[in-house]
């Protein structure tokens, strides 16, 4: 991992830390719901406007899982 990853991307390596220690804390039913709503969250988005980063390149979120339809 770069050294300078936190810096690039705003301390985003921390959070991704925090959210994978907060998963192993969870238990088989709290995950099952957060990926509910997780896949409600994805078909909401889904049924947004697509949206372009600033290298041009258009995005289209897409479920993530079949469920999500």
């Amino acid at each position: 991992m770069n050294k300078d990853a936190d810096w690039i991307c705003g301390g985003w390596g921390d959070h991704e830390r925090g959210q994978l220690e907060a998963g192993a804390a969870m238990s088989f039913r709290e995950r099952l719901l957060w990926l509910q709503d997780a896949d409600r969250l994805a078909a909401t988005l889904e049924k947004q406007r697509p949206w372009i980063d600033g290298d041009g390149t258009v995005h289209a979120v897409r479920a993530v899982s079949p469920t999500a339809e």
